[in-house]
């Protein structure tokens, strides 16, 4: 899986585990916390964005898949995307992250 916090340039890259065999196609599995950007005593790597609600803040996560060489995007050159969300106020990140 490729995957970037929407604002930075640069894609990662994380190898995604087998999960199992269910008749003829494999199964494969990841965490999305591994790559929550407001997991415990972690500092977002690009500055939150206020949400809707001011107590919120958010990043989106926009990602893709490449399987024996192929992409899996929604459109070609696209990205995939899902939304992390915590609170605007978190004491750990006030007193840790710049």
């Amino acid at each position: 899986m490729h995957w970037r916090i929407a604002g930075q340039l640069a894609y990662q890259m994380t190898p995604v585990n087998f999960d199992r065999r269910t008749g003829n196609n494999a199964r494969y599995r990841m965490s999305w916390r591994d790559h929550d950007p407001f997991r415990s005593f972690h500092c977002p790597e690009v500055a939150p964005v206020p949400a809707a609600d001011p107590q919120y803040v958010s990043l989106q996560l926009e990602y893709y898949v490449v399987v024996n060489g192929g992409e899996v995007r929604p459109v070609p050159g696209g990205a995939f995307a899902g939304v992390f969300t915590d609170y605007a106020n978190d004491p750990w990140r006030s007193q840790n992250c710049n």
